[in-house]
């Protein structure tokens, strides 16, 4: 798969769930990439200025610098956060729901769930940022690994929406059963 089949997928999917698409920014100093962004704006609560909340969806190539572990992924998460949290300030969002997609050239194995799952915990810097989500995905490999935040009352969903749109188009390594 190629990059651009992997954003019309994700356009389709996420434009007839009501978000919206921006263009992606660089920076040099911490290095990062985005490719894009979509927004979907949410409501938490009844109260005008506290309830505005945003999903957010940023489809962000690794930086060379960076490697795919633990404490990669915690400071990419980290870079990511700042320039989510500059981006959309208070003032547009109270709270911001964000969903990062990671291009990487790193070969997904079946031990990058877990690394995925365990990064969904990390708190980012500025605490306004939730992270409702991770995937990592290497379109080359045509794999992805993914961990996604769950819940009844969860108002940001379109990591589910995401997930279901790649799963025809990415391979996921699944745990063989021990018997």
């Amino acid at each position: 798969m190629i990059e651009s089949d992997l954003l019309e997928i994700v356009d389709r999917a996420l434009l007839a769930a009501g978000a919206i698409l921006e263009e992606g920014e660089a920076f040099s100093t911490p290095r990062l990439e985005i490719v894009r962004y979509y927004r979907k704006p949410e409501r938490l609560s009844p109260i005008p200025i506290v309830g505005r909340a945003l999903q957010v969806v940023a489809v962000v190539r690794q930086p060379g610098d960076l490697v795919g572990d633990r404490g990669g992924l915690r400071t990419l998460l980290g870079r990511l956060a700042m320039a989510v949290n500059g981006r959309y300030p208070p003032r547009a969002a109270w709270v911001v729901g964000l969903l990062p997609l990671f291009l990487t050239a790193e070969p997904i194995t079946p031990e990058d769930d877990a690394l995925t799952r365990d990064s969904t915990a990390i708190t980012l810097p500025p605490r306004r940022v939730l992270l409702t989500g991770l995937f990592r995905l290497n379109l080359g490999q045509e794999a992805m690994s993914f961990a996604v935040t769950r819940g009844d009352d969860n108002p940001f969903a379109l990591a589910e929406t995401i997930a279901d749109a790649l799963a025809p188009n990415l391979r996921r390594f699944v745990p063989l059963v021990e018997g």
